[in-house]
């Protein structure tokens, strides 16, 4: 994918500028690794904090010892500064929701002014060149990236200049989705899409592709071949193209009408709605795998709807001989949930149980493990 223009939030505006041609590769790490440096050499302490609040609400409250680190939304900023003057800040926003920062240094506050002097000598030794794609920051200008440490990082400013001139849709490079979720917060009023490349709860090749078909599926143009590489184009079937249907054609108002709608296959979605209690009666068969939580509180919705419950943890072992009403499984929420499904279906048949088989999944809709309980389920039922 290739972006229209680039923003960068604190030190990632380094990368940002590596991609806009800016620096090249080595000048980019040399200005990543001197900043590290000189900041790491001094003296320990200070702190941030990120507080729900407006910069103009904050500014009032600032002391010599704090600033303003950044702007990340219209009503997100983080202070920095020495700890104390911090803290005192914070006060004032008691009844709001705050972060304290784990960082080892207050960044972008006045604690960083003793780095500056250092750092303009490394940047001076720097090659900057012209961006080849747009960036809103003066990036090219040695002078900025020796404020850049020491000013606020003023990214909601940014993202509204976007906003402004157009820009609805945005890809985070990134380890998280920070940036993603405040993006939209900077431009509430605007149809925007803002896509995260990486997740830190989820697969990183599956958010990777997931992001690049939502940016495909919204008209970004994305180079599947270089993504892709080894793969080759091929032609589509031309069936669906044909003009043939599958289904058998309806006949509205004749009984060939009401004939073919019985014999397509459907599955219908209706709301449950409030369940009159009392509905269960006799002995209910609870099966449940070696650990879940949920067995007493689904053992508790049985009892309370009528029925006498008896827990069986699933093993080799036959099922328990009873007279039961219904067979009610929780394997799903175990190991290998299909297989053990499948197990316990041979047993139930095996024993001569001759009662209703339900079998609770959660998120099935979405998790293909869950699902394929459902597709065993409807196997099981045919046969």
């Amino acid at each position: 994918v290739r972006p229209d223009v680039l923003v960068g939030h604190s030190v990632g505006e380094i990368a940002a500028a590596h991609v806009a041609g800016v620096l090249s590769l080595d000048d980019a790490c040399r200005l990543v690794s001197a900043r590290a440096d000189l900041m790491q050499a001094l003296p320990p302490g200070g702190g941030m904090v990120a507080v729900e609040a407006s910069e103009d609400e904050v500014l009032p409250h600032l002391t010599d010892g704090v600033s303003i680190a950044a702007v990340n939304g219209p009503r997100s900023v983080v202070v920095s500064g020495e700890a104390g003057a911090v803290d005192a800040v914070v006060a004032h926003f008691a009844d709001r929701r705050t972060s304290r920062l784990a960082v080892s240094h207050a960044f972008h506050s006045p604690l960083m002014e003793q780095m500056l002097d250092g750092f303009a000598v490394v940047v001076r030794g720097l090659e900057f060149r012209e961006p080849s794609i747009p960036m809103l920051s003066p990036v090219a200008e040695p002078g900025y990236w020796v404020r850049h440490v020491r000013d606020a990082v003023r990214f909601a400013d940014q993202v509204a200049q976007l906003g402004e001139r157009g820009t609805t849709k945005f890809l985070e490079i990134g380890p998280g989705g920070v940036l993603t979720a405040l993006t939209r917060t900077c431009l509430p009023d605007t149809d925007v899409l803002a896509v995260p490349t990486l997740r830190a709860d989820r697969p990183e090749e599956t958010t990777a592709l997931t992001a690049l078909g939502e940016l495909f599926a919204h008209g970004v143009e994305v180079d599947w071949t270089a993504f892709l590489q080894g793969g080759q184009r091929v032609d589509l079937p031309t069936y669906p193209f044909q003009r043939q249907r599958y289904w058998l054609e309806r006949a509205a108002g004749s009984t060939a009408d009401t004939d073919a709608a019985g014999w397509r296959y459907r599955v219908d979605w209706k709301p449950l709605g409030v369940l009159p209690e009392g509905r269960l009666t006799g002995t209910w068969l609870l099966v449940v795998p070696e650990s879940e939580d949920l067995t007493e509180p689904i053992a508790a919705v049985l009892r309370r709807a009528g029925a006498d419950v008896v827990r069986w943890r699933f093993t080799d072992a036959p099922l328990p001989a009873g007279d039961y009403s219904g067979v009610l499984s929780l394997l799903a929420f175990g190991d290998d949930p299909a297989p053990a499904t499948l197990a316990l279906v041979q047993a139930v048949l095996a024993a001569g149980v001759e009662v209703p088989l339900w079998c609770v999944t959660r998120d099935a809709v979405t998790e293909p493990v869950q699902g394929m309980v459902w597709g065993l389920g409807r196997t099981v039922a045919l046969e």
